[in-house]
């Protein structure tokens, strides 16, 4: 079991088989896996993108899954076994107010 918590909420994922990056897409993903944008900006709160990745299937964008990395080359897909959002904020405002607190930089 993996788990986050902050002050958003509390987030427990349970992995599947860690292979290889390149083997995991969205689209052959069994639905258990799978949630919605809203769930997505969640995870993206509580876990802080911590040693994870929220991928969207194409051309679907309403299918997400949660990749858990141990290294750059190997992850796991995570099935959500708890998701409790505790915070009062909207997810998406919230994240829409974290990328304009940071600093950005320009190549």
């Amino acid at each position: 079991m993996i788990t986050y918590h902050n002050e958003y909420g509390i987030l427990e994922l349970i992995p599947s088989d860690y292979v290889d990056i390149s083997t995991i897409l969205v689209a052959t993903t069994p639905d258990e896996f799978k949630f919605d944008l809203e769930t997505a900006e969640k995870i993206a709160l509580i876990s802080e993108n911590a040693r994870i990745q929220l991928t969207f299937g194409y051309p679907n964008l309403k299918d997400a899954i949660v990749v858990h990395h141990t290294g750059p080359r190997t992850a796991a897909v995570c099935r959500i076994h708890r998701l409790e959002f505790t915070s009062g904020v909207n997810p998406r405002e919230e994240i829409e107010l974290h990328a304009k607190r940071e600093p950005r930089i320009l190549v």
